[in-house]
């Protein structure tokens, strides 16, 4: 006998929650993010080296995928263009995700040394 009949529908429903957030602005804003980082990448000259990376954002189906592409990003940009070039263009990428992401992934601006 079944006492619960889980109705999965998505991610959501398995971490039982109803859905993703339903903002309006969420979509288009999601958008604006994702292509900054392909432009970034394209900029770079990265865009046709590293497709798995193009990929990922272009597939990516939450704001919180495209945080975390963040990292391959910085990975990749790194190893074309050094560390500090890599990390002006992750930090300026960065401020486009507040008030996008739950509050555990929240970005900080990076300390400036004095």
């Amino acid at each position: 006998m079944r006492w619960q009949k889980p109705n999965l529908k998505s991610i959501y429903g398995l971490l039982g929650q109803a859905g993703p957030p339903a903002e309006p602005h969420l979509g288009a804003r999601m958008e604006t993010v994702r292509q900054a980082m392909l432009d970034t990448m394209a900029i770079a000259g990265l865009g046709q080296r590293h497709l798995h990376i193009v990929a990922r954002i272009q597939l990516a189906q939450g704001i919180q995928a495209l945080w975390f592409a963040r990292t391959d990003m910085m990975t990749s940009l790194a190893a074309e263009l050094g560390e500090a070039a890599a990390r002006e263009k992750i930090d300026a990428l960065s401020p486009l995700f507040e008030g996008l992401l739950p509050k555990g992934f929240s970005y900080q601006p990076p300390r400036r040394r004095s």
